[in-house]
């Protein structure tokens, strides 16, 4: 529980639930305001990424940043039915033809460690910056936590990609666009230790990622490790709509994996035919 966090015990004891729900987000009456600016205000005069900006992190973006974080959520629409993504939106839209919404949000679930979201390798960059800035260097500090990783028998989140051997390039666009507006700043630095380190220690080259390059661009624009992954899941989301209504609209009804390898035991009779609770 965060310092100074609220406990339900609190309420409880003093018999009264004042300020137990309480935002500083949103206000929907009198006057429909966003952290502090009218919704009809909003519509016309901000984009997409600078809304998205202003209600996360609750004041409005820089020209700059607003322009980094529009790449960002052009950086991962799609990646085809090679996605599990995709795989698990339309699996759930051929069985629930009606609506799209659970397939979208199957689509969105399967988000983790093992695909998109740039929460561990943001983490990584929170540790590390802590540890520089109590004094350790860079170098030092990133050499440590791809050690302390590794020997624990742990991957190293933000490099690699089964396709993408040499360079995954949305990754590679992305950081370009973060460099060129000079966004590519403490985040980006700690991780480049990082992926130095970690190719050190590995004896072979492996790309940074989309996940990594996200995380290292969505901590230089003031973004918690726990902010990213929904940010992200912004990026895909339309791919996600899209594969689920090409799904219903095209596809298979009720898919099926057609082939698979059973590894039970072979067919056996059952002996005796009933049970009692004696027999377990």
């Amino acid at each position: 529980m965060a310092p100074g966090q609220k406990r339900i015990g609190q309420f409880v004891a003093r018999g009264s639930w004042d300020g137990y729900w309480e935002s500083a987000i949103c206000e929907v009456y009198p006057e429909h305001i966003v952290r502090g600016y009218p919704v009809h205000e909003i519509i016309p005069r901000l984009s997409y990424a600078e809304m998205t900006y202003l209600v996360i992190r609750g004041e409005l973006p820089t020209a700059r940043q607003a322009r980094v974080l529009d790449a960002v959520l052009c950086a991962a629409p799609d990646a085809g039915l090679f996605s599990v993504h995709a795989a698990t939106a339309r699996f759930v839209a051929s069985a629930q033809p009606d609506t799209p919404v659970p397939a979208i949000a199957a689509g969105l679930m399967v988000a983790g460690d093992r695909t998109i979201s740039p929460q561990a390798a943001g983490t990584l960059i929170e540790e590390g910056i802590a540890a520089v800035q109590a004094g350790e260097s860079s170098a030092e500090a990133a050499a440590r936590l791809v050690e302390s990783r590794l020997t624990r028998g742990e991957s190293i989140p933000g490099f690699g990609h089964p396709k993408h051997k040499e360079v995954d390039p949305r990754a590679a666009s992305l950081r370009k666009v973060a460099e060129s507006e000079g966004v590519w700043a403490e985040g980006g630095a700690f991780y480049d230790a990082v992926h130095a380190a970690f190719v050190a220690r590995k004896g072979s080259h492996l790309p940074m990622n989309i996940d990594g390059v996200f995380a290292s661009v969505l901590y230089d624009l003031g973004f918690t490790a726990r902010q990213m992954p929904g940010i992200a899941l912004l990026a895909i989301m339309p791919g996600i709509i899209a594969h689920v209504d090409e799904e219903n609209a095209e596809g298979v009804p009720l898919r099926v994996i057609p082939e698979s390898t059973y590894t039970g035991r072979p067919a056996r009779p059952l002996v005796g035919g009933h049970w009692s609770p004696t027999s377990i």
